[in-house]
């Protein structure tokens, strides 16, 4: 990816990571936007070739935010800010584009922004917990399943309930590391409640379509499971219909489904 942006900006250009996913880039000596927006429209064009990795093709998409010194802030700290708010409203749009950053979105979008940043910090600082829901059979009175179910104690604000988070973290792509952190604490959790000499007890997660989407969702899923020592049915993926269609209305991961089995 890196060369990729490297080959069509120019040398006296800034290009550096942020953290995680993000990337900055500073132009140097455009005196026009018009300038600016040429070199954003060949940035998103260098990821429009799918990306060979161990001989999988992936396809990336890129978001770009776009802030104006000195109309848009005339410190880097507040060009940058202004320039992820930008960003985000492309990725709640979709991604694949770029937008210029809008005062008129400011306070909503500076919301989220802020969610994702604390949503980054608690995964990182163990803010995030499962609570776990039991399912039994009215008729035959047994425990069928148990439901992990993602809760976040964050530090200021109490405990946030998954609404007022998850979508947040579906359009930052976070919930791809958070759902492997689910299956994570999950395995470990049958673990203690075998330890106890409880029988064994199925644990139900929740699988975004972001995460089924990944090429090699069904080997990491396997991965983790093999790191606990323990079998395949110990955990259940439950998954919604939406989430085995493509925007364009077809079937995705299938070839996960079936590693899986």
């Amino acid at each position: 990816m890196v060369h990729r942006v490297s080959n069509v900006i120019r040398a006296e250009d800034t290009f550096a990571r942020l953290g995680g996913d993000e990337f900055v880039i500073m132009p140097s000596s455009f005196k026009k936007l018009s300038d600016t927006l040429t070199i954003v429209h060949k940035i998103l064009d260098c990821f429009h070739a799918p990306f060979n990795i161990n001989g999988q093709n992936i396809d990336f998409h890129s978001s770009i935010g776009i802030a104006i010194f000195p109309d848009d802030g005339v410190t880097a700290e507040t060009l940058i800010e202004k320039a992820d708010i930008a960003m985000y409203h492309c990725k709640e749009n979709g991604g694949d584009q770029f937008r210029l950053y809008q005062p008129s979105r400011k306070h909503a979008l500076k919301k989220n922004v802020s969610i994702v940043r604390d949503l980054k910090e608690a995964l990182n600082s163990n803010h995030l917990y499962l609570a776990y829901q039991p399912q039994y059979s009215s008729t035959k009175n047994v425990h069928l399943i148990t439901e992990a179910l993602i809760r976040w104690s964050h530090p200021e604000k109490g405990n946030i309930l998954p609404f007022d988070f998850i979508p947040n973290a579906e359009r930052s792509g976070l919930i791809v590391p958070i759902g492997e952190w689910v299956i994570h604490e999950a395995c470990k959790q049958h673990i203690v409640w075998r330890e106890m000499g409880l029988p064994a007890i199925q644990i139900a997660v929740n699988i975004s379509a972001q995460q089924l989407r990944q090429y090699n969702f069904a080997e990491r899923v396997l991965s983790i499971l093999n790191q606990y020592n323990l079998k395949t049915e110990t955990i259940v993926l439950e998954v919604t219909e939406n989430a085995f269609f493509m925007n364009d209305g077809s079937l995705c991961a299938s070839d996960n489904e079936t590693k899986l089995r």
